[in-house]
């Protein structure tokens, strides 16, 4: 028979949660998701030189999580100036103490959202 325990990590009582399912252990870190508009962009660099490399938001920079096809897709939409003012769904681990993004990453765009 399967014993699993749940032990809380944090006065918030689910900011962490480890289980404890027979003799491993696993770490059920927090995510949230969030819409937010595009305020800026950078050409990437390395691997990512010539196309998007992240676009900014008022929460900070999202570079992860965008393919090589959304990134060449979304700087044509920069260049021809359609890129600012779109709204984008943003995944997180919570937000720092200063109101950033913790290690944010691209889920997907929103067209049927309005910047606010």
């Amino acid at each position: 028979m399967n014993q699993v325990s749940v032990a809380l990590n944090s006065p918030a009582n689910v900011r962490r949660l480890v289980v404890r399912q027979g003799g491993h252990w696993l770490k059920v870190k927090p995510e949230e998701t969030h819409d937010i508009m595009i305020t800026g962009y950078a050409e990437g660099n390395g691997k990512h030189r010539g196309p998007l490399g992240f676009v900014t938001t008022i929460r900070d920079a999202v570079g992860a999580g965008f393919t090589d096809i959304e990134r060449k897709i979304l700087w044509a939409e920069a260049k021809a100036g359609r890129l600012i003012g779109q709204v984008i769904q943003v995944s997180c681990m919570q937000f720092t103490a200063k109101g950033q993004f913790r290690h944010p990453f691209f889920v997907r765009m929103h067209p049927d959202k309005l910047a606010a």
